[in-house]
């Protein structure tokens, strides 16, 4: 299918393609739903706690790298949703207390996506035990459920020990109906602060304030993030399909685009753009800095590169004046605009 063409305000051109730019990168969607939709009637399968398991192994591996041991701290998990992360955590005793908050309660609003089958952590569970051989979790024995493209190439995961998994210590899980712009109502301050999906939360000063407000000295605060300027950074709903067209064009040329290209759902797709993605936008080096003047450095960073970056890069080499694009509209660096996801812990030093 030949490319269509955005011309920006400069007079600049850009191809456009759903086929060929945004579709084969984006994680399938159910039978029926297109690309942009909400799924109906989502179910669970296996890729669900295979992502699930991962998360948790990832957590408990980067703490290993950087010489830290969880077992006498305390853990806040800000966007719980389910809080299976927690409740893991909580099962292979890896951690002393944990917090699970949310704006929302478990299920209470569509956009958390949370399958809505009962009996989730009880099969998720089942899955865990399975997944651990010889008291060891190694990343071998779930990797094959993995579907997601962004978690298709991640880095290294040293095996885990496993000792035991203890079903009793699930009484201990709480929860608080709390969203991170609350966070300073909590009367409480932790020794890890864990957050995935950062780039979902509005005003990040205020955010990151609230994370002060619950951390002490010495406190780490984990974040596994898609950077807004990455190539899928907003997310189906709203990108565009112009190779980083979020990041190559600016307001007034986005809302054109998209009444050019996406006329049947354009509200929507515009309100999903300033929504439901961090405003106002920030790149990684911006967010390290922002926690920096908070008295947090930077002690641990790995990257996840998407499967398809090779064919990607392509498509940058052939935008016109792509960099002057991107550092006039975003000022985004090379690391973000190539990245899936990152994975950021800083420490509290004073």
């Amino acid at each position: 299918m030949k490319d269509k063409i955005f011309i920006t305000d400069q007079n600049i051109s850009l191809p456009v393609n759903e086929k060929k730019y945004l579709i084969p990168f984006l994680t399938s969607t159910i039978r029926g739903s297109k690309y942009f939709e909400t799924p109906k009637n989502l179910r669970v399968k296996k890729e669900y706690y295979a992502e699930k398991l991962l998360q948790f192994h990832q957590f408990i591996e980067i703490f290993h790298s950087i010489g830290v041991n969880l077992k006498n701290k305390s853990f806040i998990d800000v966007g719980t949703g389910n809080g299976i992360l927690p409740k893991t955590l909580l099962l292979a005793n890896k951690v002393k207390s944990v917090l699970g908050t949310d704006m929302y309660s478990p299920y209470e609003h569509e956009s958390a996506r949370i399958p809505l089958e009962d009996g989730v952590f009880k099969k998720f569970l089942r899955y865990f035990k399975d997944s651990i051989r010889n008291e060891k979790l190694s990343y071998d024995s779930y990797c094959r459920d993995i579907k997601g493209t962004a978690e298709k190439e991640i880095f290294k995961i040293e095996s885990v020990d496993i000792k035991k998994i203890d079903v009793t210590r699930l009484k201990k899980y709480k929860f608080k109906k709390v969203g991170a712009q609350n966070l300073n109502k909590l009367d409480k301050k932790f020794d890890v602060i864990y957050c995935k999906g950062i780039e979902h939360i509005h005003d990040w000063k205020l955010i990151f304030k609230n994370f002060n407000s619950i951390a002490k000295k010495g406190t780490y605060v984990y974040f596994k993030t898609r950077p807004f300027y990455s190539y899928l950074g907003p997310h189906r709903f709203s990108s565009t399909a112009i190779p980083w067209g979020h990041a190559l064009l600016n307001k007034k040329e986005f809302k054109r685009y998209v009444n050019q290209f996406h006329k049947n759902r354009k509200k929507k797709m515009i309100e999903s753009f300033y929504d439901t993605t961090t405003m106002p936008r920030y790149t990684t080096d911006e967010l390290i800095r922002l926690f920096e003047k908070l008295g947090f450095n930077l002690v641990c960073q790995k990257t996840e590169t998407p499967p398809y970056v090779k064919q990607i890069i392509k498509f940058k080499n052939k935008i016109k004046k792509f960099d002057y694009l991107i550092k006039k509209n975003s000022n985004s660096t090379n690391l973000d605009l190539t990245t899936s996801v990152h994975h950021l812990v800083l420490q509290k030093n004073f």
